[in-house]
């Protein structure tokens, strides 16, 4: 057993020196596909957890009539309780507006004036047992006597889910794609094999050697191609992805990214996975054709 083994994959080695163009072209299309794959799990995964940050973070805002004054705006709290799917209230003065405003474009003397005469809103800033009320809940704070505005942004999560959908089935049917290529050139490399082998294999098989015998080694040999497409292909996402990472964090950090610890370990299954599995099917489709003839 273990000397057949051993045959196996020094032939399955000496099949690809011999090989060294069609074998390169095979990994080199092998890891265009992967990185695609690579790529679509990648902003999938990161574009789902963002959406999970913005789902946690959202807010529903409702705005007081501007000419109520703050105990009539505190006064609209209780009818706002009332609606069903809100979890939490909180109170918002002309101040807390205004100082708000101040933070965000930190410059307080550029709204200094407006300290003696605010003209803005009572409001409250409001959170969700589930998002997916936001509609109902605008809906009916509008109808609260004494609202006269609600801010709701699910629009833009609507948008990260709607491209989060369209960039995962481009980037799937672009992987496809070159699956297929990948399939057929590497048939074509374990063909080329075969054919300078073929005095070989005809004395192999009228001494009685079996077609598992003949077709181990090209199997072995596309298993080899499709572990080095691999890897080569899953060294260049990581580290990419761990450069975007410290890049992000540096400049921005307004959302986070999946931690590399956290998405390292599945993507390399996935790639030797998806990359043994091309690499053994095109040499099985290869054989099988060979050995038919």
């Amino acid at each position: 057993m273990f000397n057949s083994v051993r045959y196996y994959t020094s032939q399955a080695f000496h099949n690809v020196f011999r090989n060294k163009l069609m074998v390169f072209i095979s990994i080199s299309t092998l890891m265009f596909c992967l990185l695609l794959l690579g790529l679509a799990i990648v902003f999938g995964v990161n574009l789902r957890y963002i959406s999970s940050q913005l789902e946690s973070q959202f807010e529903l805002y409702a705005f007081v009539k501007l000419d109520y004054n703050e105990q009539q705006a505190i006064a609209v709290e209780p009818k706002i309780r009332q609606i069903d799917g809100i979890q939490t209230i909180k109170f918002a003065t002309k101040e807390d507006a205004l100082d708000s405003l101040k933070d965000m474009y930190d410059n307080s003397d550029a709204f200094s004036g407006l300290d003696e005469d605010n003209p803005l809103q009572y409001s409250y800033k409001i959170t969700l047992t589930n998002i997916r009320d936001a509609g109902r809940v605008e809906q009916e704070l509008k109808k609260v006597d004494g609202i006269s505005d609600v801010v709701n942004r699910t629009d833009i999560l609507n948008g990260i889910t709607s491209f989060t959908s369209i960039a995962g089935n481009v980037s799937l049917i672009g992987m496809l794609v070159f699956a297929f290529i990948a399939v057929f050139i590497i048939s074509n490399t374990i063909k080329l094999a075969l054919m300078s082998r073929r005095r070989e294999i005809e004395i192999m098989k009228s001494v009685g050697a079996t077609n598992w015998f003949i077709r181990s080694p090209f199997i072995i040999e596309g298993v080899i191609v499709g572990f080095l497409g691999a890897v080569l292909s899953f060294i260049p996402t990581y580290f990419g992805y761990r450069a975007v990472l410290n890049w992000w964090t540096n400049f921005f950090g307004i959302f986070r990214f999946v931690p590399l610890s956290d998405i390292s370990t599945g993507l390399l299954f996935v790639f030797l996975a998806s990359g043994i599995l091309i690499g053994s099917l095109g040499s099985v489709m290869s054989v099988r054709k060979y050995l038919r003839t």
